[in-house]
């Protein structure tokens, strides 16, 4: 069963034309515990047409909760040095940020299945935290050519280009019914 902030992230890159997988299975060799990595969605998009700027290949990692500086070794380490924090890190949560060989290797294994060389990695969450850091995490993510997108601005999306027909599918009947039932929604972006 797919984890619910990946069936949302689904529903989205499906409404936008993306052909959509979850919880693929790749070859990555890198950590010999887990010698096929798990990675959240994978999604195409035929033709040339971008949707919020999002790639037309991508590879996605789904968070439920917001993003910190504690999940990325080297920004951490950075950030460490220059506000002289303390705390536990998080760098298992972000293998294939971390480990670029480990990334190097999923791509490699998109590349081979589906014939595509311009995969890119998305990180879909709840947003960064805390915000005093987020320029911060956010030219960081952007050097290492990962977009990320919030769930509020997915959730607003759909909400946005949700029609009042009738369909079958869970979620979006949800938001057609909440659309039908409310007269006012506003999202914290």
């Amino acid at each position: 069963m797919v984890e619910a902030t990946e069936e949302l992230v689904k529903i989205y890159l499906e409404q936008n034309g993306y052909i959509v997988t979850t919880s693929k299975k790749v070859d990555a060799k890198t950590f010999p515990s887990a010698p096929r990595a798990e990675v959240d969605i994978v999604a195409i998009k035929t033709g040339r047409g971008q949707t919020n700027n999002l790639p037309l290949r991508i590879v996605g990692e789904v968070k439920s909760y917001s993003v910190d500086a504690r999940g990325f070794e080297e920004l951490d380490k950075q950030l460490r040095k220059k506000y002289n924090y303390i705390s536990r890190t998080e760098y298992a949560r972000f293998k294939w940020i971390n480990n670029k060989e480990y990334k190097k290797e999923i791509l490699e294994s998109l590349r081979k299945e589906y014939s595509y060389d311009d995969f890119k990695f998305v990180l879909f969450c709840s947003g960064i935290k805390p915000k005093k850091y987020e320029k911060e995490i956010k030219d960081y993510l952007n050097g290492e050519d990962i977009f990320i997108l919030k769930h509020s601005e997915i959730l607003k999306w759909l909400f946005d280009n949700r029609t009042n027909e009738y369909t079958d599918h869970q979620i979006l009947q949800l938001i057609r019914l909440i659309k039908l039932n409310t007269s006012k929604i506003e999202f914290k972006l």
